[in-house]
């Protein structure tokens, strides 16, 4: 297979045009597995967009891919030291059900450290602490948080056909809530004519009345800003706009919401991860936490120089505006360096840990699925 005809962002009519293209003969339309077997191939050598009969082809790999990637080998090196570390935390959990941020279980699973989700809600600030133009960073979220999701839901997919754990994908809310404290006469006490009582956190998922505020005010932040989707926003670079926007209309609404994000609601059997536990003890459980992270390290690093080989190669007549911004960016000669310092940053185990300072102040996130 040839990818010397091709080029970033060109059209190709139909699949035969794609196949004379590439120098292989095209398969008749009767013969899906014939085509499904070239589908597979050219996943190996470029990614494309396929509209209608069309092809858009989006990136030229300058190293091809090993056929076992695209037969679910790209989640081997993972999935054994990723099923340890899962039953390994299930095991220590007693509660059988738990609702947890996509960012939290990406750093429990040690695919990212503790900086990321911290700097993916401070873009502004981590830029300053790292020295690194927040363009790339936007654009190291942008390519890099759809790796880790997918990662890690391959890796949970991979547990549930096991049947040992459930998972759902939902929205959840962080609200506050008072407990007011009693006597034993059941009445409220006070103290310097106060009545005594606790704030605290709760963090659960968001009821429909809940979700349905959320999307009103997101559905307004949208229209008010000129947006359709998350997507055009954070093309923008507009994420941190809409989200001050969204949180100024939750208030507007008096719900009792400090902010909202996806979670992962994971449920399990004691009895079976008691078990499954147990024989990883017995054959000596050694817990790939470092071979987890150093393998998506190795992993966003070949991305990084995959892409910026192609955007120079890249042909950028006709494309829309933000692809060639993104193309020019990638392009860039600090790309790779600068992709290289956030990894060492926000992915990296052993990075030190960003300055409380970082933090947001107005406990307020979105968490953005691309």
């Amino acid at each position: 297979m040839n990818t010397a005809s091709l080029k970033v962002g060109m059209t190709v009519k139909d699949y035969t045009e794609l196949c004379n293209l590439l120098g292989i003969e095209p398969k008749p339309s009767n013969n899906t597995n014939g085509r499904k077997a070239h589908y597979r191939e050219f996943e190996r050598y470029f990614s494309y967009t396929k509209r209608g009969r069309k092809y858009i082809i989006n990136e030229i790999y300058e190293v091809t891919k090993v056929k076992s990637e695209n037969r679910g080998g790209n989640n081997v090196k993972y999935k054994v030291d990723f099923r340890k570390l899962m039953i390994s935390m299930l095991h220590n959990d007693n509660s059988e059900n738990i609702l947890i941020s996509k960012g939290s279980l990406y750093e429990a699973m040690n695919l990212v450290n503790k900086n990321y989700k911290l700097g993916k809600q401070n873009i502004d600030k981590l830029s300053k602490v790292i020295e690194v133009p927040k363009e790339y960073i936007s654009d190291f979220y942008g390519e890099n948080n759809k790796k880790i999701r997918e990662t890690t839901e391959r890796n949970l997919k991979a547990l549930r056909k096991e049947s040992l754990l459930m998972f759902d994908i939902v929205t959840a809310v962080a609200v506050e809530r008072i407990d007011i404290q009693y006597n034993e006469l059941n009445t409220p006490i006070v103290e310097n004519g106060r009545i005594l009582h606790y704030r605290h956190t709760e963090y659960r998922k968001a009821t429909k009345e809940e979700k349905q505020v959320i999307l009103a005010c997101e559905k307004e932040a949208k229209y008010e800003l000129g947006f359709s989707t998350d997507k055009d926003i954070f093309s923008n670079r507009a994420w941190g706009i809409y989200s001050k926007l969204v949180k100024t209309k939750l208030k507007e609404a008096k719900v009792n919401i400090n902010f909202y994000y996806k979670a992962y609601e994971i449920t399990w059997n004691r009895n079976d991860i008691e078990k499954e536990y147990n024989e990883l003890q017995q054959i000596g459980n050694n817990i790939g936490l470092n071979e987890l992270n150093d393998n998506m390290i190795k992993s966003i690093k070949t991305s990084s120089k995959r892409r910026h080989t192609t955007a120079k190669k890249a042909d950028t007549n006709g494309m829309k505006h933000y692809k060639i911004k993104k193309i020019e960016l990638h392009s860039s000669e600090e790309y790779v360096k600068y992709s290289d310092k956030i990894t060492a940053s926000l992915i990296y185990k052993g990075a030190m840990r960003l300055p409380e300072s970082l933090k947001c102040t107005n406990m307020y996130k979105v968490e953005l699925d691309m």
